[in-house]
């Protein structure tokens, strides 16, 4: 019997825990979920699964570390993991800063109620490390 192929790991940064229940809830059927509070325990989880984490979705605005910070060091240290930042605070400067910081992609919020941007760039994001 073929075993199935595993779930890819998504690691969800943000500081607001609504919105980090609301992406595991939705994004669970599809892949394997994390969730942390802040830069710094993303970081924690990266280095506790050796890099395992296949993509990380966080928020540009948190305490202690930064989503601009956590891609810096994503980059540095784990450049196969990648990032799609979420931010709903965002300017124009900090989505530009974020792509040029190594993130793949970006999402403002409020986040779309059917969250089909969100499954939509995760996909294409997976399709694209699958070439």
């Amino acid at each position: 019997m073929i075993s199935p192929t595993p779930k890819p790991t998504v690691l969800i940064v943000d500081d607001e825990a609504d919105i980090r229940l609301l992406l595991k809830d939705v994004l669970a059927v599809r892949y394997h979920i994390l969730t942390a509070c802040d830069g710094l325990e993303a970081l924690e989880y990266l280095g506790e699964t050796d890099g395992a984490v296949d993509l990380v979705i966080t928020d540009l605005r948190m305490p202690r570390l930064d989503g601009i910070g956590l891609v810096e060091a994503i980059q540095q240290h784990y450049p196969r993991t990648g990032v799609l930042v979420i931010s709903a605070h965002g300017t124009a400067d900090e989505a530009v800063q974020a792509l040029k910081s190594g993130a793949y992609d970006y999402i403002t919020k409020p986040l779309p109620a059917d969250l089909r941007e969100i499954y939509a760039k995760c996909e294409r994001f997976f399709r694209t490390q699958a070439l």
